[in-house]
């Protein structure tokens, strides 16, 4: 048999040959993007001036130990960057609390750890608490309005004894905090309270699990939709393309087929919390968007999503399942639970009032969870109170 082509017959031992070599090109090609996914370093110009790559891991950000700045010195930051709307912002929110152009708007200590600095060895009359997440425990530029520190100040005013560490950095996943889980348990801390997720879900969405077709889905978007669907409105981006429904095919296979790949993790760390006498509190992810309320047309503006969805009910399903993970893990293993995101339905109403994304709260919020966190412990019986 022969195939004719251009004037000329190819046998059918020459188009299985072209077919092998094209396949195991084609393998070749995928298997060099998911050895430099899985290798590659992380990017040192991506990282904040805060930060700094890992010295054990070159692959994880850290923190960087003694850093501190200033107002003035972060909007100086901000304006070489070329980021005059960030540094606008910057000087906007210090008016806005009460912070002068040389006080410091937060600090890393000798740790590591965003926050004060703290000696390791623990005075033995102090509860040390140590909050361990992503951004959301990282929490807001000015320090002093982040729920680590408002945790803090709410025990202390209830005559609680207590040093919080503040263990979160931005863009952590339940993977991050594994590896670093054993440099945190060193400091002994009496409680850890673990409010993570919103990464793992950010990256567990159903995509092609091939590198080389997402890069050809990212080909065809930029071709044929190359107008942006963002801008930025107010001091926060803005979308223009989201949208809240949970009748379609996306959403029913959401619905119907998603579990939180990385629970696995989670039950990793309270089990290693455990072995060290350190008790876990688990937290649920309160979020802008809830499957059983419709947002508000303003939610789905401020509400980022991950990066193949644009339908704001995946993102709430994933969510919701998420959590209910977690509340079932607490109850099975008697974890203590706190439920934010119960909670944060009845209390952080309208949620476009409390978030300034689909996971970020502002400062406002953050003071919101800092004393609710600290009152659930109490209840809880983890801390007492003196009053």
């Amino acid at each position: 048999m022969a195939v004719r082509k251009g004037g000329h017959r190819l046998s059918l031992k020459t188009v299985l040959l072209i077919f092998v070599v094209g396949l195991l090109s084609t393998i070749l090609l995928e298997g060099c993007l998911r050895a430099y996914v899985a290798f590659h370093s992380v990017d040192e110009t991506a990282l904040n001036s805060y930060e700094m790559v890992d010295p054990q891991n070159d692959k994880l950000r850290i923190l960087r130990p003694g850093y501190k700045i200033t107002v003035s010195d972060l909007v100086e930051e901000k304006r070489q960057e070329g980021k005059e709307l960030g540094a606008a912002l910057i000087e906007e929110g210090a008016r806005e609390y009460g912070y002068g152009p040389d006080d410091i708007i937060f600090q890393v200590n000798k740790f590591g750890f965003k926050g004060p600095d703290i000696e390791k060895s623990k005075d033995p009359n102090t509860v040390r608490i140590m909050p361990i997440g992503n951004s959301c425990t990282y929490g807001f530029y000015y320090d002093r309005y982040s729920y680590p520190r408002t945790l803090e100040r709410y025990l202390r005013s209830q005559g609680v004894s207590v040093e919080v560490i503040n263990a979160g950095v931005g863009g952590y996943t339940t993977n991050n905090v594994l590896y670093r889980l054993d440099y945190f348990m060193s400091f002994q801390p009496d409680i850890a309270i673990i409010y993570i997720g919103w990464n793992n879900l950010y990256a567990d969405t159903f995509r092609p699990r091939s590198y080389i077709i997402r890069g050809l889905q990212k080909l065809y978007n930029s071709y044929f939709h190359p107008e942006p669907d963002v801008q930025i409105e107010g001091g926060r981006l803005s979308y223009s393309d989201h949208y809240y429904s949970s009748l379609t095919e996306e959403a029913s296979r959401y619905t119907s087929s998603y579990r939180p790949s990385f629970l696995s993790e989670v039950e990793e760390i309270v089990e290693e919390l455990s072995k060290k006498d350190i008790k876990p509190v688990l937290v649920t992810l309160p979020g802008l968007f809830s499957v059983d309320k419709q947002p508000t047309e303003e939610a789905l503006r401020i509400g980022h999503l991950p990066g193949n969805v644009k339908n704001a009910y995946v993102l709430a399903i994933m969510t919701d399942k998420y959590n209910n993970a977690i509340r079932l893990l607490a109850t099975e293993e008697n974890i203590p639970l706190i439920d934010l995101e119960e909670w944060g339905g009845k209390m952080l109403v309208p949620p476009e009032a409390w978030f300034t994304d689909s996971v970020h709260l502002s400062a406002e919020g953050q003071m919101a969870i800092g004393d609710y966190i600290g009152q659930r412990l109490v209840e809880l019986g983890l801390v007492s109170s003196a009053k």
